[in-house]
């Protein structure tokens, strides 16, 4: 069948799906027939059947004949312009319009291959569309996720994206094979090439992946130290000092793992002794506290607290370890 043909066809379902969705949901329409819409999942089955089945064959084609590149864009701005449209006339389904726009902005990213800037240019159109989703809907770890393959230029915003996919209300559990492409890379790196950011993601990829706690302790000094010699150039308005926290938040709970010490702690069964994570815990806390107090509150925490998991079920034991009560927000400098 000719591409041309295929494009049609899908063309012509897009359409009866916007007709549908116009009918079923106009204002006379009685509360059967406005149910129908999501009582049959028919915005997702438009996404899966008339746009993303087309969309995956016409890139599987490019990659035989280039030409096909011209039908596989005018295909993408023509499925971007009916959503748009579903998105004005039936808001009822906004959240999936949202993320369906944020796919195809990234699909018009994805194709592009000369012009770096117009790949910028969509890149940030579909992480807009995706935040819109986000502030209607923040549960799903898969716009987490999707978020980090947009930051793939920059390995700390990945490593945040992906964390958060983790540890969402509803996890993506495919974050845990990007996380392990993220992390491969870092950790085969000599570690005199390491900056600031990588020797953090390094020390993070060998609590990830378990691998000897002696790697951990070599890799999280190294980190100290760039720290204590980069933290003040630290950028994006201490955006990376946010995303280093969070990081570390999502290491306390283990990544997400059903089977990590909270997890079973708040689903009733006990964990077994954390003797060795409370040590290093300790350990890191009293490591932080002499930095540079040019270190915003996202790096440096005058007390820090751990907790620490018991054996006893459903109790958590809080210990400050450092000596004042008090954190120091802001900066010294008055930044």
């Amino acid at each position: 069948m000719p591409i041309t043909t295929v494009i049609s066809l899908h063309q012509t379902l897009i359409y009866e799906h916007h007709d549908f969705f116009i009918a079923s949901q106009r204002p006379a329409a009685s509360p059967v027939v406005r149910s129908q819409a999501e009582k049959h999942q028919m915005p997702g089955r438009m996404w899966r059947y008339g746009i993303h089945s087309c969309l995956e064959l016409l890139l599987e084609r490019l990659l035989a004949t280039p030409f096909m590149q011209d039908h596989i864009l005018g295909f993408i701005y023509f499925s971007y312009s009916m959503v748009t449209l579903l998105l004005e006339q039936v808001p009822n389904f906004k959240g999936t319009w949202f993320e369906c726009l944020g796919d195809l902005a990234r699909y018009r990213m994805a194709v592009e291959d000369t012009d770096v800037t117009v790949r910028d240019i969509w890149a940030e159109v579909s992480r807009y569309w995706y935040n819109q989703y986000l502030y209607q809907r923040s549960e799903p770890g898969r716009i987490q996720h999707h978020l980090g393959v947009l930051s793939r230029s920059d390995t700390l915003q990945r490593f945040f994206y992906y964390s958060k996919a983790l540890l969402s209300v509803d996890p993506f559990a495919n974050a845990r094979k990007s996380m392990i492409h993220l992390f491969n890379p870092i950790l085969r790196a000599p570690a005199d090439r390491h900056t600031l950011i990588t020797s953090f993601v390094a020390a993070h990829g060998v609590l990830f992946l378990r691998m000897p706690s002696e790697q951990f302790d070599a890799r999280s000094n190294f980190f100290l130290v760039n720290l204590r010699q980069g933290a003040s150039r630290l950028g994006r308005e201490a955006q990376q000092g946010i995303f280093i926290t969070c990081c570390n938040i999502a290491a306390i709970f283990q990544y997400g793992d059903e089977n990590g010490a909270f997890a079973t702690d708040f689903a009733g069964d006990p964990s077994t002794s954390t003797a060795d994570a409370y040590v290093n815990a300790k350990q890191w806390a009293s490591t932080t506290a002499p930095i540079d107090l040019n270190i915003d509150l996202a790096l440096h925490l005058p007390a820090v607290r751990n907790l620490r998991t018991c054996t006893a079920p459903q109790e958590v034991q809080v210990q400050t370890f450092a000596p004042q009560p008090t954190l120091r927000v802001g900066r010294v400098d008055g930044g």
